[in-house]
């Protein structure tokens, strides 16, 4: 999961908890999604690729 699937994923998660005040609900979609995604915060991330690194340098 990268950071703008994270971010849709918790807009999501926000919407749904404000439209439905009695319960917290999730599609099986979601479900499914949020079961099978790897780790946010454990993922190593590379904002810029080899070649990118080389022009900075």
């Amino acid at each position: 999961m990268n950071r703008r699937e994270f971010l849709q994923c918790a807009a999501i998660l926000v919407s749904g908890v404000s439209a439905n005040q009695l319960s917290f609900a999730l599609s099986r979609e979601q479900e499914v999604y949020l079961a099978t995604a790897p780790d946010f915060i454990s993922r190593k991330i590379d904002y810029l690729t080899e070649g990118q690194r080389k022009i900075i340098a």
